[in-house]
C-alpha cells in the first residue's frame, strides 16, 4: 500500500514537472517571439507606478474569484482562501502562458486544491463547476451591457444591428449554460475514468459523479459565485473584447 503511493505521488509529481516545463518553453517562445527589447519597452512606457497598478487589479480580481470558487463548496468542504486564491492565479496564469490553454489551467488549480487536502475527485469537479459560473457571469454581464447599450447608443448608426447581434449571442448562451451543466451531470460517470486514469487518489472517497451533483445540487451557491464572478467581467481581457464587438463603431 505505501508503495502504491509512492508510485502514486512520482506519476503526479512528473506530470507537474512536465507542465512546468511546458510552460517555461511557451514563455521562452513568446518572449523570444515578440523581443525582449519590446517587452522591456513596455515596463518602462508604463512606468513602475502602471504596472503596479496592474499587478493590483489583478490581485484583487483574483481575491474576488477565489471567494466564487469558495461559494460553490458547502461550507464543510471548504478549504482555506488562500488555497482558492493560489487556484485560480496558478489557473490563470498556466491558461495564458502554456500550449495546452485552459484544460491545463484547470487542472494545475485542481492540484492546488488537492495539495491543501482537498479530495482529487471533488478538486477536479469544482473547478469544473467554477468555470461554468464564471461562463454564466459573462452571460449575465452581457444582459446588462444590452440593457445599457440599448438606452444609451441607440441614436447611433449601426447600433440597432449590433443590439440584434449580441441579443441573439444571449439568446443562444443561456440554453448552452444550461446543456453545458445538465451534460457535466449526465456524463459525470463517464469524466470519473479519465479523472481516476490522471490522478489515482481520485479513487477513494467521494467519486467524481458524486462531487458533480453536489456541487450543482445548491442553486443558491452557484447563484452566489456567479454574482461574485460577474464582479469581475469589467476587469478582465474577455470583456474587453466583448465590448469591442458589441459597442457601436458610430
Amino acid at each position: 500500500m505505501c508503495r502504491l503511493t509512492i508510485n502514486e505521488d512520482f506519476f503526479v509529481k512528473r506530470r507537474i514537472l512536465i507542465a512546468l516545463v511546458a510552460a517555461a518553453i511557451a514563455t521562452s517562445y513568446v518572449v523570444l517571439s515578440f523581443g525582449p527589447q519590446l517587452i522591456f519597452a513596455g515596463i518602462v512606457h508604463a512606468g513602475f507606478g502602471g504596472l503596479g497598478l496592474l499587478c493590483g487589479n489583478a490581485l484583487i480580481m483574483f481575491v474576488v474569484l477565489a471567494g466564487a470558487w469558495n461559494y460553490l463548496l458547502p461550507r464543510n468542504r471548504r478549504p482555506r482562501l488562500r488555497t482558492f486564491f493560489l487556484g485560480r492565479l496558478v489557473r490563470d496564469s498556466i491558461s495564458d502562458i502554456t500550449p495546452f490553454s485552459i484544460i491545463a489551467g484547470m487542472f494545475a488549480a485542481a492540484r492546488v486544491a488537492m495539495l491543501d487536502g482537498m479530495e482529487a475527485s471533488y478538486a477536479i469537479a469544482s473547478v469544473t463547476a467554477d468555470a461554468t459560473a464564471e461562463a454564466m457571469a459573462q452571460v449575465l454581464f452581457l444582459a446588462i451591457g444590452i440593457l445599457l447599450s440599448t438606452s444609451h447608443f441607440r441614436h447611433y448608426s449601426g447600433s440597432s444591428h449590433s443590439a440584434t447581434t449580441a441579443i441573439v449571442v444571449l439568446i443562444l448562451a443561456v440554453p448552452c449554460i444550461s446543456g453545458v451543466i445538465m451534460l457535466q451531470r449526465k456524463s459525470a460517470r463517464w469524466g470519473e475514468r479519465i479523472v481516476r486514469r490522471l490522478f489515482p487518489k481520485a479513487q477513494r472517497g467521494t467519486t467524481f459523479h458524486q462531487s458533480v451533483n453536489e456541487l450543482y445540487s445548491s442553486w443558491s451557491r452557484m447563484a452566489k459565485a456567479t454574482s461574485q464572478c460577474a464582479q469581475c467581467c469589467p476587469r478582465s481581457p474577455e470583456c474587453e473584447r466583448n465590448r469591442d464587438i458589441i459597442h457601436p463603431s458610430g
